[in-house]
């Protein structure tokens, strides 16, 4: 999982074709159902997403 995070929202994206920096929301809308199916969110929204990545900066 850390390694799909990483790839995911670590760094530089990989997502979006337009922006190396940022996900686009078509990008991340897609990251928030991944992350859902993967049952690392309860429900895909970007505020819930936020929460959990304070969750992870703080666990480092």
């Amino acid at each position: 999982m850390t390694e799909i995070y990483q790839y995911l929202c670590g760094g530089t994206q990989h997502v979006c074709h337009s922006n190396s920096n940022y996900a686009c929301r078509g990008a991340r809308n897609i990251q928030l159902r991944l992350f859902t199916l993967l049952a690392q969110l309860p429900e895909p929204t970007d505020e819930i997403n936020a929460f959990a990545i304070q969750r992870l900066k703080l666990k480092n």
